[in-house]
């Protein structure tokens, strides 16, 4: 009888062991859920999409012309003067081989020329897709999602 109760309080020290330490791990880990909760009320989140807008971003004063094989300004200066005159382009640049953009200066002006132009095609250019420029967010959240492919 000595036996099993002396084998009866050895098992019950043991899971008392056991169960400080399961303690102890869900007390750490509730501390970590708190502090990633305090984390994330912390975060500014602007949009729905969950990214912050960067105000200064020179992507929101930004038209883009995409698909052509070669920068084709002149193109996109004759569109812009016949589709949107009153509207003042303050330079034309390129991103790469394939695609250009149009800087304006305020993003009023890129909403009003996208409003004017929205299903309108270049001349020459039928391939060529018009839109708002990516954000650096928007460049980065689309390069995140290619390498999660």
């Amino acid at each position: 009888m000595d036996i099993k109760a002396e084998r009866a309080l050895t098992e019950t020290k043991i899971l008392q062991a056991r169960e400080a330490l399961e303690h102890a791990r869900v007390v750490k880990l509730e501390a970590e859920v708190e502090r990633l909760k305090a984390q994330l009320s912390a975060i500014s989140v602007s949009d729905g999409a969950g990214f912050k807008r960067e105000k200064f971003d020179p992507a929101l004063q930004r038209v883009r012309f995409v698909g052509w094989p070669a920068a084709k300004r002149a193109a996109i200066e004759a569109f812009l003067s016949q589709h949107s005159p009153n509207t003042l382009v303050v330079y034309i640049g390129e991103f790469g081989a394939k695609a250009s953009f149009a800087h304006f200066g305020t993003p009023r002006d890129v909403k009003t020329v996208l409003e004017m132009i929205k299903d309108k095609k270049m001349s020459g250019f039928d391939n060529v897709k018009i839109a708002a420029a990516l954000t650096s967010t928007g460049t980065s959240r689309n390069y995140v999602l290619y390498k999660a492919v």
